[in-house]
C-alpha cells in the first residue's frame, strides 16, 4: 500500500497528540533505542493507517494518558491490535502473554513510503503458533511470518462481521 502525503501528515499529528499528551505524566516505555518515542508512534499510526486502507478498519485517533490498551481498532464484536516491524521478513511479537488483549493481531511492515498487511493472528495462537525470541531486549513471544494467517483470510472475516451487523 502506496502512502500519501496526507496519510504521513496525518500519522504525524495523532503521533505528536499522542506524545505531547503524556509529556512530564507518563514514563516512555520504548525499548527501540534508535527512534524517538514520537518516531515509533508515527510509524505505528501509519501501520494503523494502512490496515484502515487494506482492511477498512478504523484508526482510533482518541488520545489517553494511558495508551489505548492494546485495542488499536475495532469491527463489530472483534477488536484488533495492529503491530508494526521495520524488517520485511519481521515476526509478529507482543512483550508477554500476559500482554494479550486483543482478539486479532495483525502485522503491517514496510516503510513510512510503503507499508504491506503480511499476516495475523488470533490471540490464542500465541499460545499454540508462538516461540519465544530476545531481540537484544528481553525475551517476547513471536509469532514467525509463516505461521500466521493469510490476510485474505481475515478480509472474509471482516465482511461477514459487516454483514451481520447491517
Amino acid at each position: 500500500m502506496i502512502l500519501t502525503d496526507e496519510d504521513r501528515e496525518r500519522a504525524l499529528r495523532i503521533a505528536h497528540d499522542r506524545h505531547d499528551t503524556k509529556l512530564g505524566k507518563v514514563r516512555d516505555r520504548r525499548y527501540d533505542t534508535r527512534r524517538s518515542g514520537i518516531e515509533i508512534n508515527y510509524l505505528g499510526i501509519l501501520a494503523e493507517i494502512t490496515t484502515e486502507k487494506e482492511l477498512g478498519l478504523p484508526v482510533d485517533e482518541s488520545i489517553s494518558l494511558h495508551g489505548d490498551g492494546g485495542l488499536d481498532s475495532y469491527s463489530g464484536d472483534l477488536t484488533f491490535q495492529i503491530k508494526y516491524n521495520t524488517y520485511l521478513d519481521g515476526d509478529l511479537y507482543v512483550n508477554s502473554l500476559n500482554t494479550l488483549s486483543a482478539h486479532i493481531y495483525i502485522l503491517v511492515v514496510g516503510d513510512e513510503h510503503e507499508m504491506f498487511t503480511v499476516g495475523w493472528a488470533y490471540q490464542k495462537d500465541f499460545t499454540s503458533r508462538s516461540v519465544k525470541k530476545n531481540y537484544g531486549y528481553g525475551t517476547r513471544v513471536a509469532i514467525p511470518q509463516s505461521n500466521l494467517r493469510r490476510t485474505s483470510a481475515l478480509r472474509v472475516i471482516l465482511d461477514r462481521s459487516e454483514a451481520i451487523e447491517s
